[in-house]
């Protein structure tokens, strides 16, 4: 059965060939061989293509996390009963992908941001990681401050259009 995954805002079509001692799987048409070892605490060693790897794997849901090389990558499965639907948050609101701490916070209310900006930093699972503009806008709430928790899904900032020039 083939299930659709965002990453890095990209959609992709997995769906498993081969189950042994290894899984084969086939990713967009391309065939990746995967043998899991050994997990521990999170840190699972991968064999890709015949490659050894090793990255920290969180799961929350239909999303894993992955920290691998130094980069938190999210991966998401896509359910296609809310795609059909349209569903998602608002435009306006960037939300946690996961729960944490604020480290740090880059933005604040009043301020012009541009796509792939730094809006904050957060720490999840001792990992931290940039939340980051996806669009430009100004910045209308700053919803946490450094140091402050939250839970996955919270408003973590959100902003309106940039005024036409």
């Amino acid at each position: 059965m083939a299930t659709k995954f965002c990453f890095l805002d990209e959609e992709y079509v997995l769906a498993p060939v081969r189950r042994t001692a290894t899984v084969t799987l086939a990713i967009d048409g391309r065939t990746v061989t995967v043998d899991t070892r050994d997990p521990v605490a999170g840190l699972q060693h991968f064999v890709i293509d015949g490659v050894p790897r090793a990255a920290f794997v969180a799961r929350d849901g239909d999303t894993v996390f992955v920290h691998l090389d130094g980069e938190v990558w999210e991966v998401g499965a896509i359910d296609p009963i809310a795609a059909a639907a349209g569903g998602g948050a608002g435009a306006n609101a960037v939300r946690a992908p996961m729960p944490g701490v604020v480290v740090s916070v880059e933005v604040a209310v009043g301020d012009s941001v541009h796509t792939g900006q730094t809006l904050m930093v957060i720490e999840s699972m001792k990992l931290q990681t940039s939340i980051i503009a996806e669009r430009d806008g100004v910045i209308e709430a700053v919803c946490f401050a450094t140091e402050a928790t939250f839970d996955k899904g919270a408003e973590l900032v959100r902003y309106v259009d940039a005024p036409a020039a």
